[in-house]
């Protein structure tokens, strides 16, 4: 039989067998550092880089083997762990399984995701002393952390498996967790959820979730208090898990959960954005008691109804709304509430499919708590989030009491679907260590389907507060005790049932916004003006491809944020809303359309001292004959901005409305539209409000953005009175 290459794979009877060759270089979904950020790995100790784990259990990972991440060498042939045995099974060489070495040791530091970048592959330095973990003559430590030696000319020995607190208490002499190891142990839950939104977001189905990024993730003790959520995920779908999971509570005490329970539920007003968002929450037990919960949020493609629309009439009409029910019972599927979903939803696979995502990340972050427990010697969580909650309140407390005390008051107009206009007034009022953010006097609920709940109102009001105060903690429920939010029941901001609530972001989106442009004279330097991302803008469409396949996807795509007291805006950010721009390529690979320009658009951000970020211009064709869809396409449309643009603060310009055209006629957002093979939609997204007098912006700023195309010479001179 011919030799085969060096590096390559062969499969015989059955199994896999690795030749000898180097490791591939560069990342893949078989690797487990394509999620990492950065290149060369620093010290843990100095200056470690923001980063996410780069890895997934076992259970969740693709079986076939990938090349070593420190070393030149290949890693023994392995097959897929199953779950229950992920953080026991150790591979052939005696070490823990590469998977799970993070999770017993110091983690990362606060987990990110700015991008995708590769990790480098490196080889074993040549002459090294000591034989790397995959030399046939290394030693591996047996430990959670990555594979290291003591001193590069003496054989590693093995670390004291006893738990921490055996080894050596970790209480002070008041009975609390010495600093240090809350340190360390908070670092962990951020990690641990870091690591529930990346097995989410690379176990789902969908490109709302695998793509843009559109969910959200939380852990809570056993008091339903939030300890961590997901950073890189949505608002609108953390925020109101807290009012989810006390709803599910009142309907079933905790007494009553059993280990391998699992709820599910979408009520918009037991803490739902609205019916897309499905909530899965999971209650952790340890060594039979029940210690925490795990909760996560996705907007899913499908909910039945009628179609992505601010048409509906009322609530029914925007599909199945699930109360709170037992999605397992014990470790057992419940087929009685699969059957019902799935027989409910256009798209049950892909909507099936994201559910067991949301499932098996609720599980992971569930043996992450028990790790925890184990290795303190802990039978519950309750003493560590007791420091975390109340080390985090007072650190909020402390930063609102640096603010300007007092009352602070806007009045905006935001348009909306139909010409009509929604009015809402912002009263922010500072003291003691408190803040309390009152819409009251706001416009009533109206009949377009842009309605929002109070949690979904508070969940974007918090936000906005919590980055105007840029705290050195991470959210939690210690963070959000000094927030208040108020909203009349029946106003647009807390609607009453059945109002249709599907497109909420519409208002719920400009709430930061709002915030700051009331208390901007008191806290000039805390805000940034308006942002041309909300509302969001996307479009949902629905049709058939030639191969007979349906598609349904939602693509993203973000004006500029506003510009802040030191910093020109961010151009095309998600801002308050934290979801991607659907990458071109997923778009043109799963619709019959092609992107026929995607660009930053020419004058788009408002002129000031600090211009707003830039915002694009996104055009799309839906293709025509053999390439195109079957029949027509039904679309719906997300936008605004139309009448009132992005407002600047404290002397800063405007940026331009926003335009939507299709078949080159001005359209609203909002409503459904019948699309034909060849039509051209063409988005113009606003950039973001500016900052301060734009006469005070230096001449080199000016220049540098006529030459880099970003402002025509007619808008330096209109509003900077630049002359060549």
């Amino acid at each position: 039989m011919p030799r085969t290459p060096a590096g390559h794979r062969q499969r015989r009877a059955g199994r896999i067998r690795i030749q000898r060759g180097h490791a591939l270089p560069g990342t893949g979904l078989r690797r487990d550092g394509d999620l990492r950020q950065g290149g060369r790995p620093r010290s843990r100790a100095i200056g470690h880089p923001r980063i996410l784990r780069g890895h997934l259990p076992a259970s969740v990972r693709p079986y076939l083997p990938g090349p070593a991440a420190g070393d030149h060498e290949l890693p023994r042939h392995r097959e897929r762990a199953a779950a229950h045995r992920v953080r026991h099974r150790r591979d052939p060489g005696g070490g823990r399984r590469r998977q799970d070495r993070y999770a017993a040791g110091l983690l990362h530091a606060y987990p990110a995701m700015d991008g995708i970048r590769r990790a480098p592959t490196r080889r074993n330095r040549a002459g090294a002393a000591v034989p790397r973990p995959g030399h046939r003559r290394g030693k591996r430590i047996h430990h959670g952390r990555a594979q290291r030696v003591a001193h590069p000319r003496r054989r590693a020995r093995q670390p004291d498996h006893r738990t921490l607190a055996s080894r050596g208490s970790v209480m002070n002499a008041d009975n609390r967790i010495d600093p240090v190891t809350l340190e360390m142990l908070w670092r962990r839950l951020i990690s641990i959820v870091g690591e529930l939104g990346s097995t989410l977001r690379r176990t789902s189905f969908s490109t709302v979730v695998r793509d843009i990024g559109d969910f959200g993730c939380a852990i809570f003790d056993a008091d339903a208090r939030l300890l961590a959520q997901t950073p890189a995920s949505t608002p609108g779908l953390c925020g109101p898990l807290g009012t989810m999971l006390r709803n599910i509570l009142d309907h079933y005490p905790k007494g009553s959960f059993q280990e391998g329970d699992v709820f599910i539920g979408n009520d918009p007003w037991a803490g739902s954005g609205h019916h897309n968002d499905i909530t899965i929450m999971v209650p952790v037990f340890h060594d039979g008691r029940h210690i925490a919960y795990v909760v996560t949020c996705c907007h899913h493609v499908d909910i039945g109804g009628r179609r992505a629309t601010t048409e509906s009439r009322d609530n029914y009409e925007e599909g199945l709304r699930i109360p709170m029910l037992k999605y397992y019972r014990a470790g057992e599927l419940n087929d009685d509430v699969q059957a019902f979903i799935a027989s409910n939803v256009r798209s049950h696979e892909t909507v099936l499919g994201d559910l067991q995502a949301q499932v098996s990340a609720c599980h992971v972050g569930g043996e992450r708590l028990c790790d925890i427990c184990a290795e303190m010697g802990w039978t519950d969580l309750q003493g560590l989030s007791d420091e975390i909650v109340e080390r985090s309140e007072a650190v909020t407390r402390e930063e609102i009491n640096r603010l300007k005390p007092g009352v602070y008051t806007h009045e905006a107009k935001i348009d909306i679907v139909g010409g009509d206009t929604v009015i809402i007034q912002t009263s922010v009022t500072i003291g003691d260590g408190r803040i309390v953010v009152d819409f009251s006097g706001s416009s009533a609920q109206v009949k377009p389907a842009i309605n929002c709940t109070l949690a979904y109102t508070s969940a974007y009001t918090y936000f906005g507060v919590l980055c105007m105060l840029n705290l050195p903690v991470s959210i939690n429920e210690g963070t959000l005790r000094p927030i208040t939010v108020v909203a009349e029941e029946g106003s647009v901001l807390n609607c009453r049932f059945p109002a249709p609530v599907f497109g909420r972001t519409a208002i719920g989106t400009f709430l930061p916004d709002l915030v700051y442009q009331a208390v901007a004279p008191g806290a000039s330097d805390r805000v940034c003006a308006g942002a041309g991302a909300t509302p969001m803008w996307g479009q949902y469409m629905f049709g058939k491809r030639r191969d007979g396949e349906n598609f349904a996807p939602f693509n993203v795509s973000s004006g500029g944020l506003g510009a802040r007291a030191n910093k020109d805006g961010v151009s095309c950010l998600a801002f308050p809303y934290n979801v991607g721009n659907t990458p071109v390529e997923v778009i043109e690979s799963e619709v019959p359309m092609i992107v026929e320009e995607r660009s930053l658009w020419e004058d788009s951000a408002g002129p000031g001292r600090f211009r707003g970020g830039f915002g694009q211009k996104y055009v799309l064709r839906l293709l025509d004959g053999d390439l195109g869809p079957v029949g027509e396409v039904l679309a719906s449309f997300r936008g605004g901005r139309f009448v009132y643009p992005p407002e600047g603060v404290l002397g800063g310009g405007s940026a331009p409305r926003g335009f939507l055209s299709i078949r080159g006629e001005s359209k609203d957002a909002g409503r459904q539209i019948t699309l034909r093979p060849g039509d051209r939609i063409v988005s113009h997204i606003p950039g973001g409000g500016g900052y301060g007098d734009p006469r005070e912006r230096s001449r080199e700023k000016v220049e540098e953005d006529l030459k880099n195309g970003l402002i025509t010479p007619e808008h330096a001179r209109q509003f900077y009175g630049y002359a060549a």
